[in-house]
């Protein structure tokens, strides 16, 4: 697990940032140390990003924290309906993403 402080997204804000290799790892990770969102890719080792999505929702502890898709991958519509709070495709738009991470954390689950 790498911990870290994260480069500013904005020039308000510094986030820090829990890193997981493998989506078993995100779904661990995230049931102990109650993030205030998670970036989930959707091909991950192990289990993938929608799984993990589920096991997550599953979870009383966890079933409020937005989730946002990172993915290069083009099947959009299977990802939203899977129930992400938000989505981002690769390469990743810098000002979209900024402007997405903002919204999820001053607005959860909208």
């Amino acid at each position: 697990m790498q911990i870290h402080r994260a480069g500013r997204l904005s020039r308000r804000d510094s986030y820090e940032i829990i890193e997981a290799e493998t989506g078993e790892e995100g779904v661990r990770l995230a049931q102990e140390r109650h993030p205030s969102l998670v970036l989930m890719d959707i091909r991950l080792p192990g289990i993938d990003g929608i799984e993990a999505l589920g096991r997550l929702r599953a979870e009383p502890a966890t079933r409020g924290i937005p989730i946002m898709a990172m993915t290069a991958s083009e099947d959009r519509q299977r990802i939203t309906d899977a129930g992400f709070d938000a989505y981002q495709s690769k390469p990743i738009k810098v000002k979209d993403f900024v402007a997405a991470v903002e919204r999820l954390l001053e607005h959860p689950g909208k």
